[in-house]
C-alpha cells in the first residue's frame, strides 16, 4: 500500500474514480499523519529538511527525520543513518544548522498499517464530503 488519496479511497471502499470524498479523505490523512508524527517526535516521509540547533553542548545531535539518507551540511565525522544521530566535525558555540535528507521511502509495512488504522478511526468521526467533524461525534464515555 501507499499513503496517498487513491489508497485512501480503496481503504474506505470508494470507487477509484469517485472524488466526491477527497476533501474529507485528505483532511483525515493530513490530521492522522500530523498527529502520529507529533506523538513520535519525528517526521516519517523522506524529504530534505534544514534544522537549526541552538546552544549545542553535545557531540551527537539527533535529527527529527530518520533514517538519514544524506547530510548535505555540515561535514560530519559520523552519521548514524538508521537511528538518526550525527556527529559534526565542528560547530560554533551559538548554533548548528543541519541540512539533510531523511525519512522513509517507502514506509515500513507495520508503520503504514498503523497509520491506516488511525486514519480509519479518525475518518469515522468526519463528514465524508466536507471533512468537518460530525455533529455530536466524538468519544463516548462508558461507565
Amino acid at each position: 500500500m501507499t499513503w496517498d488519496i487513491a489508497t485512501a479511497r480503496a481503504v474506505m471502499k470508494y470507487p477509484p474514480g469517485d472524488t466526491t470524498h477527497d476533501v474529507a479523505l485528505q483532511t483525515a490523512m493530513d490530521v492522522t499523519l500530523a498527529t502520529v508524527e507529533n506523538l513520535l517526535g519525528r517526521g516519517l516521509f523522506k524529504q530534505r529538511e534544514t534544522r537549526t540547533f541552538y546552544n549545542v553542548n553535545r557531540r551527537e545531535i539527533r535529527l527529527p527525520r530518520w533514517p538519514i539518507e544524506r547530510v548535505i551540511s555540515p561535514k560530519c565525522r559520523i552519521v548514524h543513518h538508521r537511528v538518526g544521530w550525527i556527529e559534526p566535525q565542528a560547530w560554533g558555540s551559538d548554533c548548528l544548522v543541519v541540512d539533510y535528507i531523511g525519512g522513509f521511502d517507502p514506509l515500513p509495512s507495520d508503520l503504514e498499517s498503523a497509520l491506516w488504522g488511525a486514519f480509519q478511526t479518525l475518518y469515522g468521526t468526519l463528514d465524508p464530503v466536507t471533512g468537518l467533524p460530525v455533529q455530536g461525534g466524538g468519544a463516548t464515555v462508558i461507565q
